[in-house]
């Protein structure tokens, strides 16, 4: 199945590009298109990249400001079944794209996965393993879970479009 990351962005061009290329460096069989959505500023269209298996679309934000409206208008323009999120600031791990691809497609009944994370604070990588198989609607009322957030994210794009499933970033 195919994928797209959307990288929401604001003026950040050094940390975008290595966000950029953790996405084209995914360890994964199938396309992985990324969808970059420039929030007030100019999109670089430099970036721009036509590769078949990894091409790269840079465009303006044509919701209003912000990231949640940010993330929604790149949603839209993706073609992919699978949507992944990645901020300017974050970059994937190599094989991200391919684990949580898999968990989607052996479970089909499950719109969205997420994962852990590592956090690099000063040079310090701390990890930030998610300690269970299933997350539910409770847990998140219990506690924030850090490592349940959008940038570890993988949805069906389907279920995200439609309000009466995930219905979007609001």
């Amino acid at each position: 199945p195919t994928v797209s990351a959307v990288i929401c962005t604001v003026n950040r061009p050094q940390l975008l590009r290595a966000a950029i290329a953790s996405i084209v460096a995914q360890r994964y069989n199938g396309v992985v298109e990324t969808i970059v959505v420039y929030d007030g500023t100019e999109p670089d269209e430099s970036l721009n990249s036509a590769d078949p298996l990894r091409p790269v679309t840079v465009m303006g934000n044509t919701h209003r400001p912000g990231l949640p409206a940010g993330r929604n208008c790149g949603a839209e323009a993706a073609t992919s079944e699978y949507l992944g999120f990645c901020d300017d600031d974050d970059t994937w791990l190599g094989g991200k794209a391919a684990a949580q691809v898999a968990q989607l497609v052996a479970h089909p009944e499950v719109d969205a996965v997420v994962c852990g994370l590592e956090v690099d604070h000063r040079g310090e990588v701390i990890p930030r393993p998610l300690h269970t198989d299933a997350v539910t609607f409770g847990d998140l009322l219990d506690d924030r879970m850090m490592e349940v957030e959008f940038v570890t994210t993988m949805v069906r794009r389907a279920a995200y479009l439609d309000p009466e499933r995930l219905g979007g970033a609001d």
